[in-house]
């Protein structure tokens, strides 16, 4: 804290950085000497020692905590606490340099209190996200919570993509079908775009029942004020496909599949050879981006990371496919490689990419978990 009813009264905020030849606005360092006061420094690692020597002679005890903290509120923030007499020494040991804030006063006493941002188990950590830009949000967000610098890289994009012949049978019959099926958040997305721009009313899904993959993708069916009758423990095709099957009213029900282009086959098999009657609808397309010009392929090829995430197979695919363009160069911090989940783990092993450490369930938050166990072991 900049105050504290026990520590400062007040605070001052004052430049570092003065111009020698205009002495009539210069600082007053030893006016700024009060015991009660709290004084942030900017830009002031260039005279740190000469200040320090200033407001000791002004009368602060060279015992005044202190402490400089470099690239504030930053992944890579880095904090010397010290005392006003030391500061100078220890920030040269420690090699920090600007930009820095230096705070001077009574209440670094409490930096231990309150130190809940360099207490993030990842942070100073870079992380490279693959997934595409409209899904990396959820996963960054969890990662920068945790303290990790994330560094962007797309190796996918997602567009819609729909047959008309096949959106004109599909909507035609939607009042007959017992189930509708969603194997993503994408294909729930790009599905109620197509159905609210054909009907303009929700009320055109009728009375069927809705299935989703995981939590992730009841959490976006659930965004248009729709309940969720079936979500599998784990978020897997074949869990799902276990699922609808073990309710017992799969047999001659007639199920509409949602899916994307890359789609496996095993929930259509696994409802096939349960006697289902299966409508597939493809709904959106998968394609691998170009990342030679992308500026975070640029930054992980001049620095790496501490690790990288895969959270599909096709991402896996098209990381192997562009491995030129991601080529690390010298000095570059080779990362660890995570995995989801058993399927995209066993695309990476088949492909030829170590698999380090893999999420105990197939969810983001399981993998973020695994991450920081397996840094941490680091």
């Amino acid at each position: 804290p900049l105050t504290h009813r026990d520590a400062a009264s007040s605070v001052i905020f004052v430049t570092g950085h003065e111009d020698p030849s205009k002495e009539a606005v210069r600082v007053d360092w030893k006016a700024l000497a009060r015991k009660e006061t709290t004084l942030c420094i900017y830009m002031g690692m260039g005279r740190l020692a000469e200040i320090c020597k200033e407001l000791q002679a002004g009368g602060l005890s060279a015992d005044t905590p202190a402490a400089c903290v470099q690239w504030a509120s930053l992944p890579k923030q880095r904090t010397c606490e010290a005392t006003l007499g030391t500061l100078a020494g220890r920030v040269a040991a420690e090699g920090l340099t600007a930009p820095a804030i230096v705070v001077v006063g009574e209440v670094v006493r409490l930096r231990e209190t309150i130190a809940w941002y360099e207490q993030r188990p990842l942070l100073g950590r870079r992380v490279v996200v693959t997934r595409n830009r409209e899904k990396a949000s959820d996963l960054s967000k969890l990662l920068e919570d945790r303290g990790a610098e994330v560094v962007p890289l797309p190796l996918l994009s997602i567009v819609p993509s729909v047959d008309p012949e096949i959106e004109d049978e599909i909507f035609e019959e939607l009042g007959s079908y017992d189930w509708i099926v969603f194997s993503s958040a994408n294909g729930v997305r790009f599905f109620f775009d197509r159905l609210i721009a054909r009907f303009e009313d929700l009320r055109s899904l009728g009375l069927l029942r809705i299935a989703a993959v995981g939590e992730a993708t009841a959490r976006a069916i659930r965004a248009y004020n729709l309940l969720v009758d079936l979500v599998p423990p784990k978020a897997t095709a074949e869990d799902l496909a276990e699922a609808l099957v073990d309710t017992g009213q799969i047999a001659s029900a007639k199920i509409d599949l949602i899916t994307g282009n890359l789609g496996r086959d095993v929930l259509f098999d696994t409802l096939h050879e349960a006697r289902a009657i299966e409508d597939r609808f493809p709904v959106y397309r998968t394609e691998k981006t170009d990342l030679t010009e992308h500026p975070g392929a640029g930054d992980f090829r001049a620095r790496g990371a501490d690790a990288i995430l895969f959270t599909s197979s096709s991402a896996v695919r098209s990381f192997v496919a562009q491995a030129g363009a991601l080529k690390l160069e010298d000095g570059a911090v080779r990362p660890v490689a995570g995995s989801i989940g058993p399927i995209t783990s066993g695309t990476m092993r088949e492909i030829g990419l170590p698999v380090d450490f893999e999420a105990r369930s197939s969810n983001l938050s399981a993998l973020v978990d695994a991450l920081v166990a397996k840094l941490g072991d680091g």
